[in-house]
């Protein structure tokens, strides 16, 4: 009975080292693989934050163009706005050297009783208002928009100085009381020479209304000309942001 149990234990005792030599068998996990297997984890987990970062900054710049090409185009439309108005506005003046003052000034004070009774329904006071309110708004944008350009920033100050020094401020100061004593004070009210004297300083100081208009336009002008070509030779381009 001894004898045939014991056949068994040594057959168990077999078996076990059998399956203990097959596990020390296994081989084991070197550290170098470790390391690179980690390190193709990381990249793996990496990859997309690198991808939306790369997005994020196309985006940021296509963003940045959008900005720019948007104030681009607003400049250009205050100067050309700025232009127009400030030529309007000189041409109005011109008109007037050219047709109206020698009908209306050319015979003191028989020749301003005359006008009184054509500038009825409408006159320069109807045209040069309004036009003088839009210049100097839309200069007024052009300097905001233009003061960091600075191939064009002192034309389109020196234009605004220029239309607001001659044709605001000269206006309000000079022609404005000379305007009433002449077409708003009751006939009567001065006397022939002293009208012929107030004609003769209106149609004097219309010169450096004339002078004034035209140095604004030359100089808004060539804000806008030297604009335009700029932004011709570099131009914004949204294709070429990657």
């Amino acid at each position: 009975m001894i004898r045939a149990v014991a056949p068994r234990r040594n057959a168990i005792t077999g078996l076990m080292r059998g399956c203990g030599d097959r596990q020390e068998a296994t081989p084991r996990p070197v550290e170098g693989d470790r390391d690179r297997a980690s390190a193709r984890q990381t990249r793996e987990s990496s990859t997309p934050s690198v991808r939306v970062d790369r997005t994020a900054a196309a985006q940021g710049r296509r963003d940045l163009v959008e900005d720019a090409m948007s104030r681009t185009r607003l400049t250009t439309i205050a100067l050309i706005v700025f232009v127009w108005a400030s030529m309007m506005a000189f041409g109005g003046v011109a008109a007037e050297t050219v047709m109206l003052y020698p009908n209306i000034f050319g015979d003191a004070p028989a020749s301003l009783d005359r006008a009184r009774d054509f500038l009825v329904d409408g006159g320069p006071s109807d045209y040069f208002p309004p036009l003088g309110a839009m210049t100097v708004l839309a200069a007024a944008a052009s300097v905001v928009l233009t003061w960091r350009v600075r191939r064009i920033r002192w034309f389109v100050v020196a234009a605004t100085g220029v239309f607001v020094a001659c044709d605001f401020l000269f206006s309000v100061l000079f022609f404005w009381p000379r305007n009433d004593i002449m077409f708003v004070d009751p006939p009567g009210t001065h006397t022939a020479e002293y009208l012929r004297q107030v004609a003769e300083e209106f149609v004097a100081g219309h010169s450096v209304r004339l002078v004034g208009g035209a140095v604004t336009s030359a100089l808004a002008f060539t804000a806008l000309l030297v604009w335009v070509r700029d932004n011709a030779r570099t131009p914004v381009a949204a294709d070429a942001v990657p």
